[in-house]
């Protein structure tokens, strides 16, 4: 999986999309996305990171693997995020978006975040 490092905006509504793509030979499988805005806060010997959930769109059961034969196959979702983040992003410079996914894999099962 990768994902973009450009976040999308929607000019009409305040959403905001990330783009991930499966670059695996196989499919991508009960995926879940969970996004945060991270900020950092001074604290007594240091900082901390405070991480405040931004809410996503559902994400797809699954994602299809890559198919270089086929020009038209999408194995990319874009991850709806309905939070206001141009917003959060200059309320503090210093925050930055982190974004988690998970999932299994097609064949054995294993899970991967």
């Amino acid at each position: 999986m990768t994902i973009s490092p450009e976040i999308a905006e929607d000019p009409v509504s305040p959403v905001f999309r990330i783009k991930v793509v499966n670059l695996s030979r196989r499919a991508a499988m009960d995926l879940r996305f969970d996004a945060h805005l991270v900020t950092p806060v001074g604290a007594k010997g240091g900082a901390i990171k405070r991480r405040t959930p931004l809410e996503c769109g559902n994400a797809p059961l699954l994602l299809p693997r890559r198919d270089r034969s086929d020009a038209d196959y999408d194995n990319a979702y874009r991850l709806r995020i309905k939070t206001d983040i141009r917003q959060l992003l200059s309320d503090n410079p210093a925050s930055f978006i982190r974004l988690q996914v998970f999932g299994r894999h097609e064949v054995s099962g294993t899970e991967r975040t």
